[in-house]
């Protein structure tokens, strides 16, 4: 009864790392890719738009 108990607490300790590791993984690196997004399931409208930038002219750089 006791290794029983071992090999399940061992198998549901090794997924909740996994779990957690590709938690970690999405929300650190792989959300930014639009391949992952898509293997996993994310609509292109489900990530903010990057705001676009306050500038109206070209930038005048006055050296002489």
């Amino acid at each position: 009864m006791l290794q029983i108990f071992q090999t399940l607490s061992g198998l549901a300790l090794v997924a909740v790392l996994m779990i957690l590791g590709w938690f970690v993984m999405w929300k650190m690196y792989l959300s930014k890719y639009e391949f992952v997004r898509e293997l996993m399931g994310y609509k292109k409208d489900a990530l903010k738009p990057k705001p676009k930038s306050r500038r109206t002219g070209p930038v005048k750089l006055n050296f002489f």
